[in-house]
């Protein structure tokens, strides 16, 4: 439990660094408290098809990206499948992608269907991606709309599958405490 909290954090302050947000360990954040929630992913996969550690994962808008790797995910083996969970801090914004980019295959790249500002979901149903992409930057496509020409729309029954739930963000007060 320690790690997952650990992992947690590290993924919600690197993610508040890379989008200009630090004003909220700072002591501003009572503005960009009341725009944020967290986004809670979770990617299903056949058992006999995991993805590699390497895994890059980009939740990307229309404005910025913020990568994390498979490996920074808890992980559920189950029967058939193996869940891949994480999460990381939403803010307004017109357009909302997943995008799963394994080493050595082509990227899965996901909507996720969320209105422009943020508010609080339950789990929404499993979904496909909306196409795989070839290029060598799937999330500058997915953010810029381009690279129709390297988009395949004929997904294999193999793909993962993802669903989501966003939930209100209260700030660094709200996470549990590490003592060492």
């Amino acid at each position: 439990m320690k790690e997952i909290i650990t992992k947690t954090v590290t993924m919600l302050f690197l993610f508040s660094v890379a989008t200009g947000c630090i004003g909220v360990v700072a002591g501003c954040g009572s503005i960009i408290q009341r725009q944020s929630h967290l986004l809670t992913y979770q990617i299903c996969v056949p058992a006999g098809c995991p993805l590699p550690p390497s895994t890059k994962l980009d939740l990307v808008t229309s404005d910025n990206s913020a990568g994390a790797r498979v490996s920074n995910c808890t992980v559920t083996a189950k029967d058939e499948s193996v869940v891949y969970q994480a999460s990381t801090l939403i803010f307004p914004s017109k357009n909302r992608y997943l995008v799963i980019a394994p080493p050595d295959a082509a990227a899965q790249v996901f909507a996720i269907d969320h209105p422009r500002i943020p508010h609080p979901t339950e789990w929404v149903a499993w979904q496909p991606p909306l196409y795989t992409d070839t290029s060598r930057m799937p999330w500058w496509n997915a953010m810029n709309d381009q690279g129709k020409d390297q988009r395949n729309t004929d997904i294999p029954d193999d793909c993962a599958k993802i669903r989501f739930k966003v939930e209100a963000w209260h700030g660094m007060d709200a996470v549990p405490r590490i003592s060492r």
